[in-house]
């Protein structure tokens, strides 16, 4: 505090705005919003800012040394702090190597390794060591820590004796404004699993729907929302550098997205063709050495920890890829559900120096794999058809409907059941309207009959439906309701989709496709055959997409020749997508994605 006004100061980065709030006590009222975008001071790391003559302070007199920096209406907002000629009031604290302002001692918590820094000794204004300073460890029963001073230096027990007490400043709170992946930092090297919290201020009252995370505007492999923070396995990514960010979403406002960091993945061993971790009639055994040439190991477990044997080689490019056919290389032929691997690496010659830690213990795995067998499964042509509302306006969901039956359900019947609420030859299709109809469509979903969907509506990374108080459906209960973790490889009751068709805004943003147990990668359907798995697709959008109800029968056909020439004309998904977007009256929107096997085709695995 300086005489009337409440002084605060955080570390900043320059370009970031913060939210500063303020209420006089706990127990009553509510936060009063000071700033809702102060920028972060340039040329520095400190950002300071000024709450004026919200106190009353009977003891304000010389000490500090502020230059007050005014707006318009003459609100001070930030100040210039130097170390004044006279004595300081509080004990301050900066890192030895100088690269860190100095701060009052007391916003280092309790048990804070200060040994690297020095001290300004309050009473002889010189810089110290924090040894000599602090010959005990920091702690809350310091008075530095526990008491509050004013920075003219006229400390508790002065006021005491003047029979005034110390003003009270109330309670403060900054935050920085949308969303940042908490502690991570440009130029950051990450390896393993890593938990990041996620720090998030916004102007929306609308419901968050959820956390989404990117890496160059593609769904960030291997993260997953655990909370409000992220957890990500980072040996699911190739070795390399990324631009990383979190998105909040809500069930109508629009996604708010923060801020790209850029940070460095090293793993020793990675494994970025993680679809890998299903098999069927064989396993397909991949993996990435950091050191190109190097001899590895594969200890094989049955179901975790059933010891079954080791495979050996090695490596003169960093890539181990084989094929296993589940024997233990004569007659025996596994059957378990699950397998795992510990890899182990064991550099050559010229790369031990390099790579190998002396303190790492030799019987420590450089990198583990899990997996899960993806069985057999029925309805294979079978498709879950549904749309939602695009708007509030009656005859556009007239329209909608009438689109979906005559483009999607009138191209399928004849040769594929359909779910529920779909009757061929009448119109109608199903719509996601209420709670009912929200609870009917999950549940077609989750029918082992049923492996295709399409759906149009309302769209979002995180959520489909949701216009004006509909229902929602988010990709976390798809994944849930369809047991498909691509992050745990969780085998049981294990339901991939070969087919999913979502034609809403940026439904291929997020993490849909691996919802529906289609990895974010696009490939070959010579990829799954090689992990003896049946081939799969996701079709999405990127960006938004408009539906005009003007146009509505051009885009009816557009979507009808998208079907007619994948399932009817046996031309690859790719082709059909790319004949829909050039040649017909109502081109299909240009921010398309094909996640799975570009190239697949109907009938064929």
């Amino acid at each position: 505090m300086q005489c009337s006004n409440v002084v605060l100061f955080w570390p900043s980065v320059a370009g970031e705005t913060y939210i500063v709030q303020y209420r006089p006590s706990l127990g009553t009222g509510s936060w009063q919003t000071l700033k809702s975008t102060l920028p972060a001071s340039s040329g520095t790391n400190l950002t300071v800012f000024v709450h004026s003559n919200v106190v009353q302070n009977a003891n304000c007199g010389g000490g500090g040394s502020f230059a007050p920096m005014c707006e318009d209406g003459g609100e001070v907002t930030s100040v210039s702090m130097t170390v004044a000629d006279t004595e300081p009031a509080v004990p301050l604290a900066m890192p030895a190597d100088g690269s860190g302002s100095a701060v009052p001692l007391c916003l280092y918590p309790a048990g804070f390794d200060v040994s690297n820094f020095v001290i300004l000794n309050p009473d002889s204004a010189e810089w110290v060591s924090a040894s000599v300073y602090l010959p005990s460890p920091l702690s809350l029963d310091t008075s530095q820590l526990n008491d509050v001073e004013p920075l003219d230096g006229s400390g508790g027990a002065a006021q005491a004796d003047s029979g005034t007490e110390d003003p009270d400043p109330g309670f403060y709170r900054v935050v920085r404004n949308d969303v940042h992946l908490f502690g991570l930092t440009n130029g950051m090297v990450l390896s393993g699993t890593v938990n990041v919290p996620v720090e998030f201020s916004v102007a929306s009252a609308d419901p968050i729907a959820g956390l989404t995370f990117y890496s160059n505007g593609s769904p960030l492999i291997g993260a997953s929302a655990q909370g409000y923070g992220m957890q990500w396995d980072t040996t699911m990514m190739p070795n390399g550098t990324y631009a990383i960010n979190a998105e909040l979403d809500f069930n109508n406002d629009d996604p708010v997205s923060g801020t790209p960091v850029t940070v460095t993945v090293s793993n020793l061993v990675s494994f970025p063709n993680y679809f890998t971790r299903f098999f069927g009639s064989q396993m397909w055994v991949y993996a990435e050495s950091a050191v190109p040439q190097a001899h590895f190991d594969i200890e094989m477990y049955a179901d975790e920890t059933n010891y079954i044997g080791t495979f050996s080689g090695y490596t003169d490019d960093g890539i181990i890829s084989f094929l296993w056919d589940l024997t233990d290389g004569g007659s025996h032929t596994f059957t378990n559900e699950t397998f795992r691997g510990e890899f182990y690496i064991t550099p050559a010659a010229g790369y031990a120096a390099q790579w190998m830690q002396a303190d790492e213990p030799a019987s420590s795995a450089d990198g583990n794999q899990t997996w899960a067998k993806e069985n057999v499964l029925p309805g294979e042509g079978n498709f879950v058809i549904a749309w939602s509302r695009p708007d509030t306006i009656p005859q556009n969901s007239i329209k909608a409907n009438t689109m979906v039956a005559g483009a999607v359900v009138d191209s399928l019947y004849n040769a594929y059941t359909l779910s529920p609420g779909n009757p061929p030859n009448s119109d109608t299709a199903f719509a996601m309207y209420d709670s009912y109809t929200k609870a009917s469509l999950l549940d077609s979903l989750a029918d082992i009959n049923f492996r295709n969907f399409y759906f149009f509506g309302h769209g979002s990374p995180y959520t489909i439906g949701g216009v004006a108080g509909d229902p929602t459906i988010g990709y976390t209960q798809i994944s849930h309701r369809l047991s498909n973790f691509f992050v745990t490889a969780k085998p049981v009751d294990y339901h991939p989709y070969r087919f999913v068709f979502i034609d809403g805004c940026n439904a291929g943003k997020g993490g849909f496709c691996e919802a529906f147990g289609i990895s974010a990668q696009t490939l070959s359907r010579a990829f799954f055959t090689t992990a003896g798995v049946r081939s799969r697709a996701f079709l999405g959008f990127k960006e938004n997409v408009t539906f005009n109800p003007q146009q509505w029968e051009a885009r009816e056909d557009m979507l009808a020749n998208v079907f007619g020439d994948w399932v009817v004309r046996g031309r690859t998904l790719e082709e059909a997508v790319n004949n829909a977007r050039n040649f017909t009256l109502q081109p299909m929107d240009s921010s398309w994605v094909i996640y799975g096997a570009s190239d697949f085709t109907w009938g064929l695995q």
